[in-house]
């Protein structure tokens, strides 16, 4: 019972204490603003006043803050706090204050407001326009609100001026500008209109345009003026336009067009313009001398327009003439020029631009010869040794310079060009040399000569010669006690202050000198069917060139033959036998009663150690020689005896002549033979009968004499009967086997039928030398 009492006792004092706590709490602060809603909306551009209340029950208001969106726009203890929401600087959308309270015993307290901001049309500012051209113009305005809401489209709007209704009016869309101010050119009118203009912006709430601007587009048709033209020179002038206009658009191109008939236009020349409205052009390319037409012209996309047409005539420079060069030296040349026409102006200066480079040009190095017209020579100095040099003529006069063809040139190095021209009038034992400087190198030569010797490339360490005489350029000079068939080497040499120069070297071997006639190779018919079994059968022969004496070979040139072989030389026999390397080559008696009577003395006889010719028998043919020694001597003479093909065509005179003779058929005319040898000044007989020197009577076509008559002649050939039957065509050298040697043409002693082209003779003895056997040289043309 007491203890149910106590538990009631204690709940009561439990309650009491409880009531009496409640009634003494504090309440949270409370948070009001001044519209009836929490849910506003709000046109773009306008104000919305805010004013936001907060009450406490106590007066005890900690803090309180104001957040707009996620930007704290207040925060303080004040119970009240104002705000304006500018709305025009905002975008269209849902903005969110989120309020709170706080009070000193930490209770706290919220409220959301939301505030709908409603996108309207865009306002376009005041439009402006200029630079109007045909189809476009420059136009300005700004944006002074997007609504709050995305610009989409944003142009120009444009109609003819006294249209009826906007259903007429064009678009023009402007993409540039985005910020609050479009300053555009915009293209897209109609050329030559009165037109209504005003701009537009369009965004989702709909277009919005600005004031209205009526202009007057241009025609887009360009106007030039020629003006005048100036500067006359031979190739070119200035010319002078004026562009009055370009029409409203932009110009493709102006200038000035010219030509030589009456009416240039732009398909002719044309020199085009840039900058100023009056301008100056050059024409260029213009012919000295010329008449031309010009005026002034602009073309854009519309049209071409041209100006008046004028007229000038060209002057011209000077017309001048780049010389031949002289002397060309090592740092200098002489040059010549001719200035032949003034070009209707005083020339005041002429002369020679030189460079190592193309196209010189006064402005590169010069050398001036002088003023006015006519011809000039100086000297161009202070060049670069072994440099090449492009230089031209130049001439001045005030229409401008004119240039001369040019010419490349090299200056010298110092060194000579030296060239052995050729070894002539070769002799056994002397040769004349010639040779030449056709380039001194640009120093002068102090000396020129000639080296020779038996070795290659001959210097002045060896033989040499100075040749004082230069005549038509050349010089010359005959060498003596040269060694007969031996092998020499010559060439010319030069000096100057540098030292020696040597020219490429000739090849050349001494042999005796004797007139000789060129045979050109040819084809011709061989042998008779008249002459007998030994002269036929006629078959075709064909022979390659060669050179053949036109006189039998003589005592004087047999004699020289063998003084220079002295040291092979031998006397055997009775004295009377001269041998040579074992076989005999001359006989020095001739045994029998008509020698003993006639008194006949051998031409050549020995005589203190050499070979002497009698008085007067230099030129009669040399007899007595063996076959052997006629061919030693052709050796030594630098060739060999013919073959009888050879001699038979060269006595024919190279031509299938139906001769019987060599040069006709007259034999009397031409050949020393029995019936006209009777009283011959060499007699050999004791009739009287005997040699003639050579030459005395008519010689064949070739000048060949005494091919027919006077002696027989040695052949290089065996002797074989019936040989023409397999006789090869082509420069048959004789059968291969035989024991005789072939003669030709007849002799002093011999009837005429032994003195025609085609008979063949066969000797005896080919050791033996006969009184009536000579021999001619041939040589082959290599």
């Amino acid at each position: 019972m007491n203890h149910i009492y106590a538990c009631l006792k204690t709940t009561l004092f439990i309650t009491v204490l409880s009531v009496l706590l409640w009634g003494c709490r504090n309440e949270a602060p409370y948070i009001t603003h001044n519209h009836e809603s929490d849910t506003l909306s709000v046109e773009h551009g306008n104000i919305l006043k805010l004013k936001f209340n907060f009450e406490d029950d106590r007066e005890e208001l900690q803090t309180a803050t104001v957040v707009l969106n996620d930007e704290k726009i207040y925060s303080g203890n004040d119970s009240i706090f104002e705000y304006q929401m500018e709305t025009a600087g905002l975008r269209a959308e849902n903005y969110l204050f989120n309020i709170t309270a706080l009070d000193a015993d930490s209770n706290s307290a919220s409220h959301t407001l939301s505030v709908n901001v409603i996108g309207v049309k865009p306002l376009p500012g005041n439009l402006t326009i200029d630079g109007i051209g045909a189809t476009q113009a420059r136009v300005n305005f700004g944006i002074l609100s997007d609504g709050g809401l995305e610009i989409e489209r944003k142009g120009i709007s444009f109609s003819l001026s006294g249209a009826e209704n906007d259903a007429d009016e064009k678009k023009i869309l402007i993409s540039e500008g985005n910020g609050g101010v479009i300053n555009s050119i915009v293209r897209g009118f109609p050329r030559n209109k009165e037109l209504n203009v005003r701009a537009f912006l369009t965004n989702s709430a709909g277009i919005s345009y600005s004031n209205t601007v009526g202009i007057k587009t241009r025609d887009g048709i360009p106007r030039v003026r020629t003006v005048s033209v100036k500067n006359i020179h031979s190739r070119n002038v200035d010319a002078e336009g004026a562009l009055v206009t370009n029409g409203g658009e932009r110009l493709i191109e102006y200038g000035i067009c010219y030509s030589e008939t009456p009416e240039p236009v732009i398909d002719n020349y044309v020199s085009r313009a840039s900058g100023n409205s009056k301008y100056t052009v050059s024409l260029d390319n213009l012919t000295p001398f010329t008449r031309y037409y010009f005026r002034a012209y602009a073309k854009n996309r519309f049209a071409t327009r041209y100006g008046e047409v004028m007229e000038f005539e060209t002057t011209g420079p000077p017309t001048v003439k780049t010389g031949e060069p002289g002397r060309i030296m090592v740092t200098s040349l002489r040059m010549s020029i001719d200035v032949t026409d003034n070009g209707g102006h005083p020339v005041t200066d002429a002369g020679v631009c030189y460079s190592m480079l193309k196209n010189p040009g006064i402005d590169t190095n010069i050398s001036s010869f002088g003023k006015g017209t006519g011809q000039f020579e100086e000297v161009v100095e202070n060049l670069d040794p072994g440099s090449k040099y492009h230089l031209r003529a130049y001439a001045v006069n005030s229409e401008g310079v004119s240039y001369g063809e040019e010419i490349v040139l090299f200056t010298k190095l110092g060194i000579p060009e030296v060239i052995t021209h050729d070894v002539t009038d070769i002799d056994y034992s002397s040769a004349t040399f010639i040779g030449s400087v056709p380039d001194d190198g640009g120093l002068d030569v102090l000396e020129y000569g000639f080296a020779w010797d038996s070795v290659a490339s001959p210097t002045k360490k060896n033989n040499y010669v100075t040749v004082d005489k230069v005549e038509e350029g050349k010089f010359r000079h005959k060498i003596e006690g040269l060694i007969t068939g031996k092998e020499y080497f010559a060439r010319a040499y030069a000096r100057n202050e540098k030292g020696y120069v040597y020219a490429d070297e000739i090849e050349f071997t001494p042999y005796i000198k004797t007139s000789m006639t060129l045979v050109e190779a040819g084809s011709f018919e061989m042998g008779t069917a008249d002459g007998g079994d030994e002269s036929g059968p006629v078959h075709m022969v064909s022979l390659d060139s060669f050179m053949i004496g036109k006189y039998e070979v003589t005592n004087k040139e047999f004699a020289a033959f063998l003084n220079s072989n002295i040291d092979r030389v031998s006397i055997r026999g009775k004295g009377d036998i001269v041998v040579m390397d074992d076989k005999p080559v001359y006989y020095l008696h001739v045994y029998g009663d008509d020698y003993d009577k006639t008194g006949f003395r051998v031409h050549i006889y020995y005589e203190d150690g050499e070979f002497r010719v009698s008085d007067e028998c230099g030129d009669y043919p040399a007899i007595l020689v063996s076959w052997e020694g006629a061919m030693q001597y052709c050796r030594w003479a630098g060739g060999r005896l013919p073959t009888e093909a050879e001699w038979e065509y060269a006595a024919r005179g190279a031509v299938n002549a139906s001769y019987i003779y060599a040069g006709g058929n007259d034999l009397g005319e031409l050949g020393w033979y029995y019936r006209n040898s009777k009283d011959a000044p060499c007699p050999l007989m004791s009739n009287g009968r005997g040699l003639n020197k050579t030459g005395r009577l008519k010689p064949n076509s070739l000048g060949l004499y005494d091919m027919s008559g006077n002696v027989s002649e040695w052949c290089y050939d065996l002797y074989d009967e019936e040989y023409y039957s397999v006789s090869p065509s082509d420069n048959p050298m004789g059968p291969q086997k035989g024991s005789s040697r072939v003669i030709r043409g007849g002799s002093w002693a011999d009837k005429d039928d032994n003195c025609t082209v085609y008979t063949r003779i066969k000797s005896f003895d080919i050791e033996r030398g006969y009184d009536n056997i000579g021999f001619r040289l041939l040589r082959p043309v290599k």
